[in-house]
């Protein structure tokens, strides 16, 4: 979303090593390694581990097959699952997706930096320029 009709009342500046080193400093401390490892937590993340595991679950069997063999529509899970399936994972994506975008980005599963653009909100007509700019700068960046 964008913030740039938000006037800023102040800008700040912070050094992100000495902020990365004062959190892993904090973490590494007995009281917190303590908290992390009791069972509040470790129960937590277990919970959370089956959610996630369940919810892929979910969106591979909304990519099967339509049933109705080679005459019967195909849904967007099913089609980006097989987009997926045949592109190399370095593919970049340049998507305009409205209706189908949730669907389509479970199907996907962009994980590298650099191969995901979308829009930010109603950008319907933005595709095909972006799409031009990110090949133009993907053929002009280092492997």
């Amino acid at each position: 979303m964008s913030l740039f009709y938000i006037p800023a009342t102040a800008r700040f500046r912070a050094d992100s090593l000495a902020a990365l080193r004062q959190l892993n400093t904090y973490i590494a401390s007995q009281s917190l390694t303590a908290v992390l490892a009791s069972t509040t937590y470790t129960s937590c993340w277990d919970t959370l581990d089956s959610s996630h595991f369940q919810a892929l679950e979910a969106i591979a069997n909304r990519a099967a097959p339509p049933s109705g063999g080679p005459d019967a529509p195909v849904n967007i899970s099913y089609l980006s699952a097989r987009i997926r399936a045949l592109l190399p994972t370095e593919t970049i994506y340049a998507t305009e997706a409205a209706t189908n975008h949730v669907r389509m980005t479970e199907q996907l599963q962009p994980s590298l930096p650099g191969t995901w653009f979308t829009k930010g909100a109603g950008g319907l007509g933005w595709g095909c320029g972006a799409a031009l700019g990110i090949k133009l700068a993907a053929d002009s960046s280092p492997p």
